[in-house]
């Protein structure tokens, strides 16, 4: 059985040239394979020449001061490497707080039930 993919308005076999998808009719996708894998193509770009805005110190960067994410258009993430450092290394330093004033606590509790 011949198809007509309505991109490239070319015949194909159905089953070798469409993929298949249950919620159609006919039980192949709306496109060719072909088309399917063009529409699906991130368009090649340049990173050396592409910038980008960091969501936390706003400043404009090259895509190299991200750090990858592969969902997002351009491939990286929304905040620069640097900033990402930063906000990991003052979760740290709040962890670590959080944990001395637990241990400060602990001290006192042990020293007074040494005294009882």
């Amino acid at each position: 059985m011949l198809k007509v993919c309505p991109c490239c308005c070319t015949a194909h076999d159905a089953e070798s040239g469409f993929h298949a998808n249950r919620s159609t009719a006919d039980g192949r996708s709306y496109y060719c394979k072909n088309c399917t894998a063009n529409r699906r193509a991130r368009p090649w770009f340049d990173p050396t020449n592409v910038f980008q805005s960091c969501r936390v110190c706003g400043d404009v960067k090259s895509l190299h001061d991200f750090d990858r994410h592969g969902s997002t258009y351009l491939g990286v993430t929304a905040r620069c490497t640097v900033c990402r450092m930063r906000a990991q290394a003052e979760q740290i330093r709040l962890r670590l707080s959080a944990f001395d004033e637990i241990e400060s606590q602990v001290e006192a509790w042990l020293h007074d039930a040494d005294r009882d």
